[in-house]
C-alpha cells in the first residue's frame, strides 16, 4: 500500500507495507518515508518537508502520524520517497517507491477555502449570469473611456467548461474513495 492520494491535515495518516520484508528483512534494513511539499516554481521543492521511520510489525513496515503530528502539516500537493537504509552500513541507501500526494486543509480548524479552483471559477461565473439576467449592462462608457464585459455566450461557454471540471473532480473523488475502501479489507 502506498499513502493515501489525499490527507487532510489533523487527520490521523497511516499506511503500511508488507511487499518490502522479502527483500529487505526487517531484522535488515530501515524504512523511512520522506516528502517535499512543491514550491512556486517548476522543479522546486519547498521548505515544508517530512520525515517519518517505519516502525516493523509482523512482516510488514507500517508509516504513521498522530493527528496532534499532522495538523502542523502544511497543505499543498507533495512529492514522496520511500527510502531503505542498510542497517549494518548507513550509505547504502535506495528508493524503493515514490509518488505524489496532496495534504488538503482541516474544514474544522481552518480558515482555507477547500473548494477547488474549478469550483469556485463555475460559482463566480454562475454569479455573473444571473447578476446579468437580473439587469447588468454588457457595456459602458465614463469620460472617454469604454468597459465591455463578456458575452452571455462566452460566459455560457466558460461555466459549461468549469462544470466539466469540477464533474470529473467529483468522478476522481468517488473512484478514490473506491479504491481506499477495496484497501482496507
Amino acid at each position: 500500500m502506498c499513502p493515501p492520494e489525499t490527507f487532510v491535515s489533523g487527520d490521523y495518516f497511516a499506511f503500511k507495507r508488507d511487499d518490502l520484508s522479502v527483500s529487505f528483512p526487517l531484522s535488515s534494513y530501515a524504512i523511512k518515508f520522506c516528502t517535499s511539499q512543491f514550491g512556486s516554481g517548476t522543479g522546486t521543492t519547498s521548505s515544508s518537508q517530512i520525515s517519518l521511520d517505519a516502525v516493523e510489525s509482523r512482516s510488514e513496515y507500517q508509516i504513521t502520524a498522530r493527528a496532534t503530528t499532522t495538523s502542523s502539516w502544511a497543505v499543498g500537493k507533495y512529492q514522496w520517497a520511500l527510502f531503505v537504509n542498510d542497517s549494518a552500513d548507513a550509505q547504502k541507501r535506495q528508493i524503493v517507491d515514490n509518488g505524489v500526494f496532496e495534504i488538503k486543509p482541516n474544514w474544522v480548524s481552518s480558515t482555507v477555502d477547500p473548494r477547488s479552483d474549478a469550483r469556485k471559477n463555475l460559482e463566480l461565473i454562475e454569479g455573473i449570469l444571473y447578476n446579468r439576467i437580473q439587469g447588468d449592462v454588457s457595456t459602458y462608457s465614463i469620460a472617454d473611456r469604454s468597459l465591455s464585459k463578456m458575452a452571455p455566450d462566452e460566459l455560457i461557454e466558460l461555466r459549461d467548461f468549469y462544470a466539466r471540471q469540477v464533474l470529473t473532480e467529483k468522478r476522481n473523488e468517488r473512484l478514490r474513495r473506491r479504491r481506499e475502501l477495496v484497501q482496507t479489507f
